[in-house]
């Protein structure tokens, strides 16, 4: 899962953002459809024995549709059971063949991302029978990619209340999906992150501190302390933490002297916790994409290093070796490491070798052209180093249509950072406006780019808007704090004027006392340049 971003100052580090083109998460990915989370999971070799011959063929033929689906002849089992359920002996048929015949209908409808009549077949064969916990998962799935969030959360909801045992095999990054696609403070929400809780759901090669934090959150919210507490104790990641210290909605919970709230410990907790990960996993990348990143909090920049250069020089596993979605989900998190490896090389003053690892990494994972999130933090780290013409070329080589909204506005910061270095006003105006009309999707990039152009008091009053902000204030609040910091390039060092500047006004510094506070931490904000 990529970092959450700092805002207001330094404006560039944004670098290890996610910025590439965010539509609802497809249920059937390449034209595949998700496994099944049970591996015991019947396959329905169903006895003829007390049937009629009628019965006993339809019977036949959703299990020859079901192997048809299963050799990916999709269409020509859509097909065969299309017949069955017009037949007048279908609804005769045992529940589970009806379910059956309903459920693989659905899979053929997910694989060609007809996702509404999808879930009226999914729906179908839980009325049908409602014990086969791979319907409730698809149903999920199929309900997120629709955009129906609260109605995936009950499904996923009932799937881990009922089956707590299956939920190692979900994969983590669809339940961090839906838990930020979820309003906050919705029932749905509170009852999904509860629901895992009392599952003792982990990620398996992450961490889900942030899950717990909003669990937390919202129990507090409504007055329940010793909830709020439970949910804090399993909290691990320093980010969460300094979140909790510095936000007075955590007061009631929060013992800022305890060792159980000191971030340098908490961080000390992730990057063991994340060891003990990756070595459990070997083979998987993406944990230790995950580690480099409280490495990186942490400030261990040689252990990065070297855990990066160790998972590159690796053999891939057979499955990666034969191509396909496995090798591109491995191109994809070698890009990250690569990107996790500039960051650290970067603020070990090694500037050459930092930008070489960008620019390998935005030649990865993305075969219709460069790929979108590390060019886009290549460009920012052009743009730290005062590189106008550079940052500006990155910022052009995107297709602003392969991008999601808030990679749009990443882009037309670069731009904006770009005109600014070169005092291109014309430029500047033009990026502007962009960043100005696309605020909503992305308000600190909006906040930053106010902030560099020296529009102060705009400045001070989004940033107290965030603040006020309950949605807001959390995120608002941890970026505020005093993280350690790389020596400044001449850019950084003009940005960190201006930030400094916003941040010893009166009412900036009111606005963050009434929420909240500001403290110094002896840790680095995320994967920065900064």
């Amino acid at each position: 899962m990529a970092p959450r971003s700092r805002i207001v100052l330094p404006l560039l580090l944004f670098a290890c953002q996610a910025v590439a083109q965010s539509q609802p998460q497809p249920a059937c990915p390449g034209g595949g459809c998700p496994p099944q989370l049970n591996e015991k999971t019947k396959r329905y070799a169903n006895s003829t024995s007390g049937s009629t011959p009628g019965v006993r063929a339809l019977r036949a033929d959703i299990t020859r549709a079901q192997s048809l689906y299963d050799a990916r002849d999709r269409e020509a089992a859509g097909r065969l059971l299309d017949a069955v359920l017009r037949d007048p002996g279908f609804d005769a048929l045992p529940a589970e063949d009806r379910r059956l015949a309903w459920a693989v209908l659905a899979r053929v409808d997910m694989s060609a991302q007809r996702f509404e009549r999808a879930s009226e077949r999914l729906r179908r064969a839980i009325e049908a029978a409602d014990d086969d916990p791979d319907v409730w998962y698809w149903l999920a799935l199929n309900e997120d990619a629709r955009g129906r969030h609260a109605s995936a959360a009950e499904a996923f909801t009932e799937l881990a209340e009922r089956w707590p045992e299956l939920l190692v095999n979900i994969d983590a990054g669809e339940v961090y999906r839906l838990q930020a696609a979820l309003p906050e403070d919705s029932p749905e929400k509170l009852a999904f992150l509860q629901t895992l809780f009392d599952a003792r759901w982990d990620d398996p090669g992450g961490d889900a501190s942030f899950l717990w934090y909003h669990l937390a959150r919202m129990r507090l919210a409504r007055g329940e302390i010793d909830a709020a507490r439970a949910a804090a104790r399993r909290i691990v990641q320093p980010g969460a933490i300094i979140a909790m210290r510095s936000d007075r909605r955590f007061d009631p919970i929060v013992d800022r002297e305890a060792w159980a709230f000191n971030p340098t410990r908490a961080a000390e907790r992730a990057v063991e916790a994340l060891r003990a990960k990756v070595d459990g996993r070997p083979d998987d990348l993406d944990a230790k994409v995950q580690f480099t990143y409280a490495l990186l909090s942490a400030g261990d920049h040689a252990a990065t290093i070297r855990l990066v250069d160790d998972a590159l020089a690796a053999p891939a596993p057979a499955a990666a070796s034969r191509g396909g979605d496995e090798a591109d989900s491995r191109e994809q998190a070698q890009a990250w490491l690569l990107n996790n490896r500039a960051v650290a090389l970067y603020r070990l003053g090694r500037a050459e070798e930092a930008l070489a690892d960008m620019e390998r990494a935005r030649r990865l994972a993305d075969k219709a052209g460069p790929n979108v999130s590390q060019t886009l933090n290549l460009g920012e780290m052009h743009c730290s180093f005062g590189r106008a013409e550079d940052a500006r070329r990155m910022a052009d080589a995107i297709d602003g249509g392969r991008t999601s909204d808030y990679g749009r506005m990443f882009q037309a910061r670069v731009r904006l950072c770009a005109a600014w270095l070169s005092q291109d006003t014309k430029g500047m105006q033009r990026a502007f406006e962009t960043i100005r009309k696309g605020r909503t999707h992305a308000q600190t990039i909006h906040l930053e780019a106010l902030v560099m152009l020296g529009r102060l008091d705009e400045a001070a009053q989004v940033l107290i808007g965030l603040l006020e902000s309950p949605k807001e204030r959390a995120a608002t609040l941890e970026a505020l704090q005093q993280y350690r910091e790389v020596e400044a390039t001449p850019t950084l060092a003009r940005l960190r004027v201006q930030r400094d500047a916003l941040l010893a006004r009166d009412d900036v510094k009111a606005a963050i006392e009434r929420v909240g506070r500001r403290e110094r931490y002896d840790l680095y904000y995320g994967a920065g340049f900064d």
